[in-house]
């Protein structure tokens, strides 16, 4: 799972409620979690919406325009 979540308390708690079950990847920003997404390729993904870098819109349109291993940055 990714997390992409600015909110240190947000990330936190989401932290708290889903490491038991998952193997967590966290970026406080877009940019840091379109790099982790394209290279670890999570099988979901959590996001904030406004975030610094890139927001979670843009983020999200970008990763689903790529076929993987397609996206160079």
């Amino acid at each position: 799972m990714l997390l992409a979540e600015d909110n240190e308390d947000m990330c936190s708690y989401i932290l708290d409620e889903f490491m038991s079950q998952y193997r967590i990847l966290a970026a406080s920003d877009g940019n840091t979690a379109f790099e982790k997404a394209i290279s670890e390729i999570p099988d979901i993904i959590i996001s904030d919406i406004m975030m610094p870098g890139m927001d979670g819109i843009e983020m999200c349109r970008r990763l689903k325009m790529d076929e993987p291993g397609t996206i160079i940055s």
